[in-house]
């Protein structure tokens, strides 16, 4: 689907004057309805990004932006990310964020007002002032990817609630993320015959609105999914997750996973050539795919 700002323009302004009109209001109710409104609030910062990503795709011959930047030609996941020195952007030069900035309104769609920013030591606050702060996760298997690859758009996730409802705001990046630390070309999902992947653990609960999170889908559309009460009844071991739902395979009192569903080297749901009415089953009769543990994320 392709779109062109002139066309999304006043559909996402009246978004986003909502938004604001909302917010105002969130502080004179209940919590259940602060929840409430902050939850939709968050759905419609996803909506705006997915509307982002689809422009971004129409000027970028349908090539979907980088989930991490390049720097001096080796992909950095881990790194603090500044903004590109070009104040156009560059988008194939940059990390997602910044690629899709210049599609957006306000800086603010980037952040869940659910979401709390993550406290660290004094001498890391500040330390890269031109970050984009995000408490939203891309999709990194989507990395400079050509969106004829995505299978099914529609239950392909773009962008989500990847960190839990507490963000890092000295850096943004994906979760899960491809392997390609060494910058060794190409990068590029491309199922067993690419790079692997790997998912990282959220730094807070998954348990953000209501017992589950939000998420942006590549066609754009966006939708609330409960995570941890879903059950797959044929796994073989823990009563795990519905795998084809839930992208982790259980959660401890507080909401946080520790691990997550793998399938060929890949997160399952993650993967842009997953086909989600895939059996449950292979050809031996095994339950499919496998837990992974997640990589967990230093904090300083």
């Amino acid at each position: 689907m392709k779109l062109s700002f002139v066309e999304v323009g006043v559909g996402t302004l009246a978004v986003m004057a909502a938004g604001v009109t909302i917010q105002g209001a969130v502080s004179q109710g209940p919590p259940d309805a602060e929840a409430k409104v902050q939850q939709s609030t968050c759905l419609s910062n996803l909506r705006h990004l997915g509307i982002a990503f689809q422009l971004y795709l129409g000027d970028f011959n349908d090539v979907a932006p980088l989930s991490v930047p390049a720097v001096n030609g080796q992909f950095a996941p881990l790194q603090q990310f500044p903004a590109p020195i070009s104040q156009r952007y560059e988008p194939m030069g940059s990390g997602w964020a910044h690629a899709l900035r210049p599609y957006t309104l306000y800086k603010s769609v980037f952040v869940c007002p659910a979401s709390k920013k993550l406290e660290v030591e004094d001498s890391q606050v500040g330390q890269s002032p031109r970050v984009l702060e995000t408490s939203y996760a891309y999709n990194g298997l989507l990395h400079a990817l050509n969106a004829a690859k995505f299978v099914a758009p529609a239950e392909l996730t773009a962008f989500w609630e990847g960190w839990g409802d507490t963000f890092d705001a000295r850096f943004y990046g994906a979760n899960p993320q491809l392997n390609c630390h060494d910058g060794s070309p190409p990068c590029v999902y491309a199922g067993v015959q690419g790079p692997t992947s790997m998912m990282f653990q959220p730094h807070g609960t998954m348990w953000i609105h209501n017992s589950g999170f939000n998420s942006a889908f590549a066609d754009t559309h966006t939708k609330w999914t409960r995570v941890g009460a879903q059950v797959t009844p044929d796994s073989a071991g823990p009563p795990y997750t519905d795998y084809r739902i839930d992208p982790f395979t259980g959660y401890d009192e507080s909401g946080i996973p520790g691990w997550y569903w793998q399938h060929h080297m890949h997160p399952l749901i993650f993967s842009p050539d997953f086909d989600f009415n895939w059996s449950k089953r292979d050809a031996d009769g095994r339950a499919m795919p496998t837990p992974q543990s997640l990589t967990r994320l230093p904090v300083h």
